[in-house]
């Protein structure tokens, strides 16, 4: 081979290999990548987003690169994360899916692997209570009360005093207010709630010293106090108690003493039995210390002798005597003193002049009334003690009540009517009468007595005028009185409108002072009433004569009548729907707590009652806020399925997280049709969260300020 031959030969030959070496090039580099191993485990979140993912590659191609890309599954389509360390970390509780690229000279290899983080989390949680070192202190504890979680420190952010974060979960020498407690747990995330500690002391009320009604003794008795607390907190036992009594002929006082480690939380009755002397007059002290130093006293002046309260006691046609005694041992005698020259006692009472043991008697009754007059008697016991009282009986006359109408049909006549309080009318005549009235004088009208009301008689179809007419009673009382039937007067009708349960409709109820209703038309009304004017509605008119409606869209109405007598009357009615003020109660948001009051002065409807209530959203139903009874809407809200609320009266320290609402339960005025029906509003529903809540972002300018 020439010289030039060879050379284009091994030219041909050089280009023809690095053609087929860049064509194989691929293939010698895919097969330089290697098949790696992954390997992908978890760290569970035992704190808020403190979760993580570690991964490691084996058997990687040397020179090769590793990119981990994580995806939040059911999601494989977008990664959420992606790195070439070997860690995702700051992850919450899920499943997850770890993709493993090896890359090397632009060529891909992957792996991947599904894992979970699982949610080992605690939520902190805890309430707060209070207790005094001991009873009546002026310095209280606050204890904080885990219910989950794991708490490290415990601080009081605001209040009347402060404390810096510390471990224990105790406050003490905390004086009376509000505190704003907060607590870390172990991810240090803190919880805030708010506290009131309203501290227990004593503040009792005693009673003067109470004799008995009867005595059992000449020479003791046992008084008794009554104890309570003025400031509705339970009495803080044990108590000191000492009675002292003060002789009247000054001697040494004697006093007695009692330990009462326990009773009724509110209130008792204290106990002593003490000496008398005859028939003078002491003193006697109570003091009742409590085990702090706090004293309370009563001192009452003690009068050994009978009592005796007269009293006159209406009968039938006059009065007789009632005599009350206490503070005397039995038996005792009465003696009159004084009394009206016609009194005979052994007539009123056949007993008299004892003795007696019972604390009550009478001298007559019902029918048989003492004498008019002042009477003195003295009432001596089986010890000589005496007591003597006076009264005086004055039989009254009894005042007629009398009353004229002319609303008939009738315009030239009317009617009278007169009463005789709790006597009955034996005799009545008309002894004065107008020119027009045709009967000769003087009239009897005493079959005009009501029957099964004989101390009152109407009589109709009297000519207007003047009149006189006389009664005789069955006590023997005479009467003489002028009454008027008057001119006839149109009156106008009365008209009366309440809400309905509907918020957008009210009820009506109209009478005539004239005579029954017969007719009444709606001539015309709001746009939205059901129906085209007029409107006949009476068969809305009861057996009174009176007219009821219900339901009726709010606007003005123009109503026209005619009652059984043909008046016709017009007349305009504005028809008032019943008014939601959403928002009349007082939330107050306390750090980890709430405050509820109800604030509604709406004087349209009766009979309002509130009720709060949570809302279960597993159930999707509303129910009590602390046992979970659920309510049925539509219902009347009870104690079972929720707190009631009083108007103007806060429920404080409420430690409940969620939506609740209050239900203003209320009757229309006008429903007499069912007055066991209620009508139900819910107020405005509020929300409270344990976590922040973001209600709005804002953007503010602040260049030019």
């Amino acid at each position: 081979m020439s010289g030039l031959k060879r050379s284009l030969f091994h030219n041909l030959f050089g280009l023809n290999l690095l053609l087929a070496l860049c064509f194989l090039q691929p293939y010698i580099s895919k097969a330089s990548v290697f098949d790696f191993n992954l390997t992908v485990t978890s760290s569970d979140e035992t704190c808020l987003g403190n979760g993580a993912i570690q991964m490691s590659a084996s058997n990687t191609t040397p020179g090769s690169t590793i990119f981990y890309d994580l995806y939040l599954l059911p999601d494989s389509t977008n990664s959420i994360a992606q790195t070439t360390s070997n860690e995702f970390s700051s992850l919450q509780a899920g499943n997850y899916r770890v993709v493993a690229t090896e890359v090397i000279n632009g060529n891909e290899t992957t792996q991947f692997q599904d894992v979970t983080i699982n949610n080992l989390s605690e939520q902190l949680d805890y309430t707060i209570s209070h207790s005094t070192v001991s009873d009546c202190d002026s310095t209280g504890v606050l204890t904080v009360n885990i219910s989950s979680g794991n708490p490290v420190t415990y601080e009081i952010v605001s209040g009347p005093v402060t404390a810096g974060p510390q471990a224990n979960n105790v406050f003490t020498n905390l004086p009376s207010g509000t505190y704003v407690i907060r607590v870390y747990d172990n991810c240090n995330d803190a919880v805030t709630k708010t506290y009131t500690m309203v501290l227990e002391t004593n503040n009792l009320g005693v009673s003067e010293s109470a004799l008995p009604n009867i005595y059992d003794s000449c020479d003791s008795v046992t008084i008794s106090n009554s104890v309570t607390t003025n400031n509705g907190n339970d009495i803080i036992y044990p108590l000191d108690v000492t009675y002292t009594i003060f002789p009247p002929d000054g001697s040494p006082d004697i006093t007695f003493n009692q330990a009462i480690s326990s009773d009724a939380p509110l209130s008792f009755v204290l106990n002593q039995t003490i000496p008398l002397f005859g028939n003078d007059i002491f003193n006697v002290s109570v003091s009742i210390m409590d085990q702090c130093g706090n004293v309370f006293e009563s001192e009452t002046e003690i009068d050994p002798n009978p009592k005796v309260v007269l009293n006159d006691v209406d009968g039938l046609c006059g009065k007789y005597l009632q005599a009350i005694f206490s503070g005397y041992f039995p038996p005792y005698t009465i003696n009159f003193i004084d009394a009206p020259t016609d009194f005979i006692p052994a007539d009123y009472n056949a007993d008299y002049p004892g003795p007696f043991s019972e604390s009550l008697n009478y001298f007559g009754d019902d029918e048989n009334p003492v004498p008019e007059g002042l009477y003195m008697i003295e009432i001596v016991d089986s010890c000589g003690r005496t007591v003597t009282k006076s009264i005086e009986i004055v039989n009254e006359p009894v005042e007629p009540v009398f009353t004229s109408i002319n609303t008939g049909c009738d315009t030239t006549v009317g009617q009278i009517t007169i009463s005789i309080p709790d006597r009955t009318i034996v005799l009545a005549q008309i002894t004065v009468a107008p020119v027009t009235f045709q009967e000769t004088l003087p009239f009897d009208i005493t079959d005009f007595v009501i029957e099964n009301n004989e101390d009152t008689l109407s009589v109709t179809n009297l000519p207007v005028g003047d009149y006189i007419v006389y009664i005789l009673d069955d006590c023997g009382y005479e009467y003489d009185i002028e009454i008027s039937v008057p001119e006839f007067i149109l009156q106008d009708l009365f008209p009366i409108s309440r809400p309905d349960c509907n918020a957008e409709t009210g009820s009506l109820s109209l009478f005539s002072p004239n005579g029954k209703l017969e007719t009444v038309v709606i001539t015309s009304g709001p746009s939205s009433y059901s129906e085209s004017f007029p409107v006949d509605v009476s068969n809305s008119i009861n057996s009174n004569g009176g007219l009821y409606l219900f339901e009726l869209p709010e606007g003005n109405y123009a109503l026209s009548t005619t009652d059984i007598c043909g008046n016709q009357i017009s007349l305009d009615v504005l028809i008032s729907a019943y008014q939601p003020t959403p928002f009349a109660y007082n939330l107050t948001r306390n750090c980890g707590s709430f405050n509820i009051e109800v604030f509604d002065n709406d004087p349209t409807v009766t009979g309002q009652t509130y009720w709060f209530q949570k809302y279960y959203p597993s159930s999707n139903s509303w129910g009590h806020p602390n046992t979970g009874v659920l309510y049925s809407e539509g219902n009347l809200p009870n104690t079972n399925n929720a707190i009631q609320l009083f108007n103007e009266t806060p429920i404080l320290n409420i430690f409940l997280t969620g939506d609740f609402r209050i239900i203003k339960a209320f009757q229309s005025f006008n429903d007499s049709s069912n007055p066991n029906s209620y009508c139900l509003d819910s107020f405005e529903p509020f929300t409270i969260s344990e976590n922040l809540i973001i209600s709005g972002i804002y953007n503010l300018d602040c260049e030019n300020t």
